[in-house]
């Protein structure tokens, strides 16, 4: 085995199904590569990370997040009035009704990341908000 061995590999396969002693049980879903759970009727997706169990790492973070509501709410709430600035004064409504649909946590470079869905796939636009470690990058929508 060697430098290109590790590179050129096929990844492990990720382990189906996973209990965390806090966020309960995920199952790993292929189309989503992510295990995905749901903690207080919040439905999560952890990133898989081309190893067999979720990484340590975001777990943790997760973990923190899920269990520290009044956190992602606030930033909710604050990302909400600046959109409503950014965005048209008929959105202003929609924007106001925004609610977690489900949270996703990965990994990027050194950073933990949250891309939260805020509204239903049915709708005229598909809304969401990010997160860089403990900083909001903001809302945002596809049409």
């Amino acid at each position: 085995m060697g430098f290109f061995s590790k590179y050129f590999s096929k990844p492990p396969d990720p382990i189906k199904e996973v209990r965390h002693h806090t966020l309960g049980l995920m199952r790993f879903e292929d189309d989503d590569e992510s295990w995905i759970g749901k903690y207080n009727e919040i439905e999560y997706l952890i990133s898989y990370d081309k190893e067999e169990l979720p990484n340590s790492n975001l777990l943790e973070y997760a973990s923190n997040k899920l269990t520290n509501m009044t956190w992602l709410e606030d930033s909710l709430v604050q990302a909400k009035k600046k959109a409503k600035l950014e965005y048209n004064s008929k959105l202003e409504l929609e924007i106001e009704e925004l609610e977690y649909k489900n949270i996703m946590f990965y990994k990027f470079k050194n950073s933990m990341n949250i891309l939260a869905q805020l509204s239903d796939d049915n709708g005229d636009r598909l809304w969401r908000i990010e997160f860089s470690n403990e900083n909001c990058d903001g809302i945002g929508c596809d049409t």
